[in-house]
């Protein structure tokens, strides 16, 4: 089950953070989708050295779990204002229910603050990974359109 969360995320972010761009003109959604199209590229990274596609770097996996964390602290802060937009992805509830939607930010700057600071060995990724997507999936699944 893990292993398809992770896999889905991965493609999620791939696929929607490149599409998702073109054509939006509101000023607000485009800081809002750069946040999120950085948190996609940092999973995909750490994608490619769980699928030993990429030379495992422990540093470099800290690293990436790390700006994980500031992007998720960062995530309220660009999502504070109700802007729209029509490639927008996000739902109005995020606006109406502010405060679990920061916790669920806040969330997700723990568990890669966590990840970081497990992250050793190729054999850490799978699960820090995991626990890190899992937090990614409780907040697209009540905030994503």
């Amino acid at each position: 089950m893990m292993h398809k969360i992770t896999v889905f995320l991965i493609t999620v972010f791939t696929v929607t953070g490149t599409m998702a761009h073109s054509g939006v003109t509101n000023e607000d959604v485009m800081k809002r989708m750069m946040v999120m199209s950085a948190m996609g590229a940092n999973l995909q990274k750490i994608g490619l050295m769980l699928r030993q596609k990429q030379t495992f770097d422990a540093p470099q996996a800290r690293l990436i779990f790390e700006d994980l964390q500031a992007l998720a602290t960062k995530t309220p802060v660009v999502f504070k204002a109700p802007a729209s937009d029509p490639k927008s992805e996000a739902d109005p509830r995020i606006w109406q229910e502010f405060a679990n939607f920061v916790a669920l930010s806040d969330k997700l700057a723990v568990a890669a603050g966590h990840a970081a600071q497990q992250v050793k060995t190729v054999d850490d990724l799978r699960p820090t990974l995991a626990a890190v997507g899992q937090t990614c999936k409780a907040c697209h699944s009540q905030y994503r359109n």
